[in-house]
């Protein structure tokens, strides 16, 4: 039979197509499966299988009160979930109601180890345990509702977009160019050094919603609001890692790290071979003479001498010829003083040693990245001196470098793991100009001023890393940032490193594949003219007006959840004289009201009931509120 094998191979998608293709189209169910499964799916693939089985999308035939019900429920924030509450939804309500599609809209878990909060600290080192109690959560659902779809929804993002490089050992690549096994650059904040770390796990997905542009002249990060950020508020405190979003944007101070040291040790060069290498890249030329190499260094007379007295101190033989040539312009860089050329052209030996070198012209020798800190600070005192310049008033702490992108990109990399701060330019048309300093930080001082947010469509991504940071380039200005939150419990448990690349996804924790029928979402989806949503971005202290943020966001109807309150927004607009009306409902939450780490809290318990006509775009939400462990819903009385 057709695609009999593909069934065998993949029975698990074979099985999610079957039970939702009637609530998607091909396309979107293609999309999903590359979210859930990391398969690659094309959508006329499976339309050809829904053809081949005879899964048609027939038109749906009931009678006008053949509703289809929905159940949205949120924020258990497991162990500090209301067992009590939590028995009434499962034991009597889901029994009573037997919901279609039952929805948690996210923050299942409470997560002590990657939280913000102030918590007991008994709780530490507890995350499997929490990650049992959702489990045991979900599979009650399970065990009630068999029959029911099953959605579950994520809180939260923190991510770059996909624009944003990551620093590997073989340089900068883009999210779609890493491997499984990818070593990357990580900063050790205990030990104030760059560390070379393979990555863990790798989350890319499509993303459509708010970015946060952060930018200066060194830095340019287009970020989720929940991405953590590397940030100190003066010079002299530790080193912290907040998300974005939660760190002040007032008139106050902040620093960001854009440069560090691998602390290498002294590699075994001296310091003329050193220079000389630098010299060659910037104003040497290799050429191939017979079977023999020739290098030829070209200088002005008033500087020729800094390239001879190198020679001369590592004794190497060479011919020096003056020419009056009349170059009036480098690098795209007009000369305001003609000087009489000079070349240095060394001996074959010379030359051939030399080339063993440094290989390549326009290409930094491996061995540059593996120098310590003082010896690159020779070398690239050299290289200013060939093709640089030094501000007039900050010479020993404002230079530029000139010349071919792909050099100075190079270049910015070793400059970046020895403590020197760069951006990278355009410069006279071709050519680019990389500025360089020894300050390792940048500030921001009323960051409201270097923050906008920006709409976006596309791919977001992020790596996790034993060191809970990474190091990333956006229009060729480096920074370093923290990544995804659940990193932090690997910090302290260095021993599950391994096994964390394969399992340390929500699904995975979860075990999601375990239970009956649930279908995992990285971010809010929309079913039938409404957006379910954990509402991550907007969140306001009063009721009803943290569902008008979303509503004013989307634009479009509403169930989130998030605030752990309940409240609905009212909307009505007008176009061509006829009324569109829009609805936003908060979710309440099944958490306790009482939990370790607020007072008093401002919550109150519940979820959102949604009917649905299947033949028409009317729906109908009713909240349901919970007190006392008391309710009314369809004329019933439900005591737990």
């Amino acid at each position: 039979m057709r695609y009999e094998k593909f069934q065998e191979d993949y029975p698990g998608i074979w099985v999610y197509i079957k039970e939702n293709y009637l609530d998607f189209k091909d396309f979107e169910l293609s999309e999903h499966i590359e979210k859930i499964y990391d398969i690659r799916l094309d959508p006329e693939k499976i339309r050809n299988i829904r053809r081949a089985k005879g899964w048609k999308k027939k038109e749906v035939e009931s009678n006008k009160n053949d509703f289809k019900k929905i159940v949205f429920s949120a924020d258990e924030h497991a162990p500090f979930h209301d067992e009590r509450l939590f028995n009434l939804f499962c034991d009597q309500f889901l029994r009573y109601w037997k919901p279609d599609i039952i929805i948690k809209g996210g923050d299942l878990n409470d997560y002590y180890d990657i939280s913000k909060f102030s918590k007991n600290p008994e709780r530490k080192n507890n995350i499997q345990e929490e990650f049992d109690i959702a489990h045991n959560l979900l599979k009650r659902i399970c065990k009630v509702s068999p029959n029911s779809k099953k959605r579950l929804i994520r809180g939260n993002h923190e991510c770059f977009d996909e624009q944003t490089e990551i620093l590997t050992k073989a340089g900068w690549k883009k999210y779609n160019q890493l491997s499984a096994k990818e070593i990357v650059g990580t900063y050790n904040q205990q030990l104030n050094q760059i560390e070379w770390q393979e990555i863990i796990a790798k989350k890319i997905q499509r993303y459509t919603g708010s970015l946060f542009h952060l930018f200066n002249r060194h830095t340019d990060l287009f970020i989720t609001p929940e991405h953590r950020m590397l940030f100190k508020p003066n010079n002299i405190s530790a080193w912290r890692i907040k998300p974005l979003k939660s760190i002040p944007i007032g008139k106050n101070r902040i620093y960001i790290r854009c440069a560090s040291s691998c602390n290498n040790k002294e590699y075994d060069i001296s310091d003329d071979k050193i220079m000389i290498v630098a010299w060659f890249i910037t104003d040497g030329g290799l050429f191939q003479v017979g079977k023999y190499k020739k290098i030829t260094f070209y200088q002005r007379k008033s500087k020729v001498h800094l390239i001879k007295n190198i020679l001369n101190d590592l004794r190497w033989e060479y011919r020096y010829i003056e020419r009056d040539r009349r170059i009036t312009n480098i690098c795209g860089k007009l000369l305001k003083n003609v000087e009489i050329q000079c070349e240095i052209a060394l001996t074959p030996n010379r030359s051939r040693e030399l080339a063993g070198i440094v290989p390549k012209k326009y290409t930094l020798p491996g061995w540059v990245y593996e120098l310590s800190d003082r010896q690159f600070d020779v070398f690239l005192t050299s290289l200013i001196d060939g093709d640089g310049s030094r501000h007039k008033s900050k010479p020993d702490s404002s230079w530029m470098l000139y010349g071919k992108r792909e050099l100075l990109e190079q270049v910015q990399r070793a400059c970046f793991l020895h403590n020197y701060r760069t951006s990278l330019s355009t410069y006279r048309d071709v050519q680019y100009r990389l500025n360089i300093t020894p300050n390792k930080l940048t500030s921001f001082y009323n960051m409201r001023d270097h923050i906008e947010i920006v709409k976006y469509n596309g791919m977001i991504w992020d790596v996790q890393t034993p060191n809970d940071t990474v190091i990333v380039r956006r229009n060729y200005k480096i920074s370093i940032t923290g990544n995804s939150r659940l990193t932090r419990y690997i910090i302290q448990h260095p021993e599950i490193a391994p096994l964390a690349k394969r399992y340390l996804t929500i699904p995975n924790l979860l075990e999601l594949e375990k239970l009956n029928n649930i279908t995992y979402h990285e971010k809010g989806f929309d079913y039938r003219g409404i957006y379910f949503q954990h509402g991550t971005d907007e969140l306001s202290k009063h009721s009803g007006y943290s569902a008008k943020l979303s509503m004013d966001k989307h634009g479009c109807n509403i169930v989130r959840a998030h605030s752990h309150r309940g409240g609905t927004h009212y909307k009505t607009t007008w176009r061509k004289s006829k009324p569109h009306h829009y609805v936003a409902h908060e979710a309440f939450c099944m958490c306790r009201l009482n939990p370790e780490y607020v007072e008093r809290p401002n919550w109150q318990q519940g979820w959102i009931c949604v009917y649905i006509d299947p033949n028409s775009k009317y729906f109908q939400i009713v909240p349901v509120c919970v007190v006392d462990y008391k309710f009314e819903f369809e004329g019933k009385m439900f005591v737990g």
